[in-house]
């Protein structure tokens, strides 16, 4: 069994790879870039969510802290939204 520092850094590379093959895939389909980038974040954090709870930390899923845990991302998936569609549509 891989120590709990290893299977977070693995989880977290896994939800990078996760979110970038439903973003590429959803533009593949057809689909907007804006559009396809929040559907691939926001499943993203429900991928980060049940590996790190599974995986990870083996910590029981539960709907509060389902409830909490994208709490962490909201300034980071503001940031991120506001910087690509900065890239997509100004630059």
């Amino acid at each position: 069994m891989l120590p709990e520092k290893l299977r977070f850094l693995v989880a977290g590379g896994s939800t990078t790879l996760f979110s970038y093959a439903l973003y590429a895939a959803l533009l593949f389909l057809g689909m907007a870039p804006m559009p396809s980038y929040v559907i691939a974040y926001l499943a993203g954090i429900l991928w980060s969510y049940l590996v790190n709870s599974l995986w990870v930390f083996k910590s029981p899923m539960t709907l509060s802290r389902f409830f909490k845990f994208p709490v962490v991302y909201v300034v980071q998936a503001a940031a991120s939204f506001a910087l690509f569609h900065l890239l997509h549509n100004v630059l």
